[in-house]
């Protein structure tokens, strides 16, 4: 009789998406840099970059002298590619620390990801079996903690913070900036300040040239700055169109949002297609 399949989540992060148990928490240590634990205790941590080498000899060659900083020299390195058609593996071990670092290199999208688990009976099959670095779309996924959206592949990673029931990831595309954010709990926010308040701070708009509007689903604003408020913001440096939308996620008690930067008006079409694809796990 086959073992039932645990109940797993798919957490996606600047490029990679990576299969895990739902007891997992992902937590976010860089860029391209993602810590799982499981009840707080270590158990994998990934790293990657994307079109870092073109072979996997060359990408040998970057991640040895990385290795090499962080853990000295390693006393062997294995080519252990058996029944794994997605991934080139090398094996990194040291003898005296007993445990072992993986190159994971794609030879589609050239990415070079590292895997270090904490736990020594863990399957490198297993782990590159989950694990995906490239799509066939022009859309990347991102799903942290317990929301996800998507964004097309030309929107780039800016920064991005997780504080205490506030979390804020923003991305630039030329003289464009996105931020998408998620607050909670909702009721909590919302004792204090109305949706439209919250959009307002978000946003840092508080002009009167404001369009504002309410409807079932969500709070949006856009400003509407004159010919001569548009020429002496670009003075500033500063992007002269500004937009936000907000919305409450009832089952979740979360509030979702984004608001958006720009030289020029934002296209309702890329303002719906972030709308259409957040989703809020509810916990």
């Amino acid at each position: 009789m086959e073992r039932p399949t645990p109940p797993s989540k798919t957490i996606a992060w600047n490029g990679l998406e990576y299969t895990v148990p739902i007891t997992w928490e992902a937590v976010v240590t860089g860029k391209r840099q993602l810590l799982f634990e499981d009840d707080l205790e270590p158990v994998l941590e990934l790293k990657w970059n994307k079109r870092h080498a073109p072979t996997l000899e060359q990408a040998h060659d970057r991640v040895i002298k990385q290795l090499s900083r962080e853990f000295g020299q390693p006393d062997s390195i294995n080519n252990i590619n058996k029944n794994n058609k997605q991934y080139q593996t090398l094996q990194f071990s040291w003898r005296e620390s007993s445990f072992s670092v993986f190159l994971l290199f794609c030879p589609v999208c050239h990415a070079s990801i590292l895997v270090r688990p904490y736990v020594l009976s863990t399957d490198i099959q297993e782990i590159s079996a989950s694990l995906h670095c490239h799509g066939m779309d022009q859309t990347t996924r991102w799903a942290v903690q317990d929301f996800s959206f998507s964004l097309p592949t030309s929107w780039l990673l800016d920064s991005y913070s997780f504080s205490m029931g506030f979390t804020r990831i923003s991305f630039k595309q030329h003289n464009s900036s996105i931020h998408l954010c998620r607050m909670l709990p909702a009721s909590a926010h919302l004792q204090n300040d109305s949706i439209t308040s919250l959009l307002r701070k978000l946003t840092g708009c508080s002009e009167s040239s404001l369009q504002l509007n309410h409807c079932e689903e969500f709070v949006e604003l856009q400003n509407c700055p004159s010919i001569v408020s548009q020429l002496r913001l670009r003075m500033k440096r500063k992007k002269p169109f500004v937009y936000g939308r907000l919305w409450l996620h009832k089952a979740s008690d979360k509030l979702l949002g984004f608001t958006i930067e720009d030289i020029k008006p934002p296209s309702l079409p890329m303002i719906e297609q972030i709308y259409n694809s957040h989703e809020a796990t509810i916990r």
